[in-house]
């Protein structure tokens, strides 16, 4: 359908040319199909966003009227919770409203339900909006991307709106409208003459301080934790955060809560299971996930935004047997198996190899004894095995990330004199494969992650001697190797299913 503001109408087109137009009450701006067979439009002139639903000859149209007074909502879209998202930057707001659709499988929603929610900086002026798992905004005066998500906040026992915002670079932008397509989220930049994207799969790269910069976690033989918050090569906060006894182990970093900052995510040798939910450097809240057979082991961690989680923790035990856990916050909401595997082929890494916006979910990435790399798509639970190629044993695979900045995950290769190359991945097609230079092998690659925040990944490096070092990546080539400082040998950096 299209919007007719002049002649109070909302217009159709069918696929044969035939067009046929419906009056509506007030002048409408903006027009987004809802997830109820329905087309929603903004009103902003009047405070109202219109619902019509067209069914043979009956025409339903409801109106829902913003809570605030000169909010004049403009852009809408569909987003998290089955709901309607609408930017108001008249009241430098964002709100919503309920569908019959509550994004809760088998629950459903409460038509007609309006939120609003002030954004924490003022006069932002947020317009165009973008949702599906998240809600994305333009802060077209703020001059940046704005990301709203929700959490559970145990210091007022109750849900809370979580802020993020990605500053554009270029000054005074002036950006305005917003699509997710191919590499992540694309926005017009008038006031610079120019198009931005933000890259969506490096976001998810252990950030602590919600930077858009990865961070580095510590630990020491004692059990004691730490983080580095980074810009770049320069660490700009070391902080302890806690301590658990050794027979406790870090064994992934996601945002399990959707706060926009990352927590740990710890096993013991008993097979519990528990959560550190992170506010920057502080522990918000330590949370018993619950217990799995020691048979299994967590393989994978990964950022799975969708009406059933906020992130997957994937499993598998000594029989080859694979399952996931998708959470929300410390929940598990559903546990479920998804496929076996022989014994002699190993998960080497997790990511999104379609891309970040594709309707596939995590994929997963296999290499066996011989060498063979497979990556298993995953669809509504159901794997499609497919097979990449084969490369020397001398290699190894030592990360995944997104170092193109293309909204792929590219593949990681050290071989054993120390020389370093990389797949940049498009599916199942190596569309280059290119050597990124060598190292001696008394460093090691521990992770990958985004420490200065261009939408690429980059290389983390750390030596026996304690040394630690960043290869800063674009693609094929390493733009700048920079030392970042040394610490004792007692400690050493988190990385388990953190890329």
């Amino acid at each position: 359908m299209v919007h007719r503001p002049a002649a109070n109408r909302i217009g159709r087109i069918t696929t044969a040319g035939v067009i046929t137009e419906f009056p509506v009450p007030r002048s409408p701006f903006d027009i987004a199909q809802g997830p109820d067979n329905a087309v929603y439009f903004t009103q902003p002139a009047a405070d109202w966003v219109g619902r019509i639903a067209v069914s043979g000859t009956v025409i339903d149209i409801t109106e829902f009227q913003v809570p605030t007074v000169g909010g004049s909502p403009t852009d809408i879209a569909l987003g998290p919770g089955g709901s309607m998202w609408f930017s108001e930057p008249g009241a430098n707001k964002v709100g919503s409203v309920s569908t019959i659709v509550s994004g809760i499988p088998g629950v459903p929603g409460i038509p007609g339900k309006l939120g609003d929610f002030p954004l924490p900086t003022a006069g932002s002026t947020p317009v165009g909006i973008g949702g599906g798992a998240e809600t994305w905004f333009i802060e077209k005066t703020g001059n940046k991307i704005g990301r709203l998500t929700f959490a559970f906040d145990p210091t007022v026992g109750d849900i809370v709106p979580v802020w993020t915002d990605f500053p554009i670079p270029t000054a005074a932008s002036a950006p305005t409208e917003m699509a997710f397509g191919a590499g992540g989220l694309w926005f017009a930049e008038p006031g610079a003459n120019q198009i931005g994207r933000l890259a969506l799969t490096t976001i998810d790269s252990h950030d602590y301080d919600r930077d858009g910069k990865s961070d580095i976690v510590w630990r020491d033989t004692g059990g004691n934790v730490a983080v580095w918050l980074m810009n770049g090569a320069k660490v700009t906060q070391s902080a302890s955060i806690g301590a658990a006894p050794t027979t406790w182990s870090i064994v992934g970093q996601r945002d399990f809560d959707g706060d926009g900052s990352h927590d740990l995510l710890w096993r013991d040798d008993s097979g519990n299971v528990a959560i550190w939910f992170m506010d920057g450097t502080r522990v918000k809240q330590s949370a018993v996930v619950g217990s799995a057979p020691i048979a299994w082991s967590i393989v994978g961690t990964t950022r799975h935004i969708d009406s059933v989680g906020l992130c997957d923790i994937f499993w598998r035990d000594t029989s080859g047997n694979v399952a996931v856990w998708r959470m929300n916050g410390a929940k598990v909401v559903v546990a479920e198996g998804i496929g076996s595997a022989p014994a002699n082929w190993s998960i080497v890494g997790t990511g999104a190899f379609l891309s970040s916006g594709s309707t596939s979910e995590t994929d997963i990435l296999w290499r066996d004894d011989s060498g063979n790399v497979a990556i298993w798509f995953i669809q509504g639970g159901i794997p499609q095995a497919i097979g990449i190629g084969n490369v020397p044993t001398a290699w190894s695979i030592v990360g995944t990330g997104d170092f193109d900045g293309d909204g792929r995950t590219d593949i990681l290769w050290r071989d054993t004199n120390g020389n370093v190359a990389v797949w940049l991945m498009h599916g199942t097609q190596v569309m280059q494969s290119a050597g990124l230079g060598s190292a001696p092998t008394s460093w090691t690659i521990v992770e990958t992650g985004d420490f200065n925040g261009d939408g690429k990944s980059d290389i983390l490096w750390h030596d026996t001697s304690g040394n630690v070092a960043i290869w800063f990546i674009n693609g094929t080539q390493v733009t700048q190797a920079a030392g970042v400082g040394n610490v004792p040998t007692v400690w050493s950096i988190q990385a388990a299913n953190a890329d």
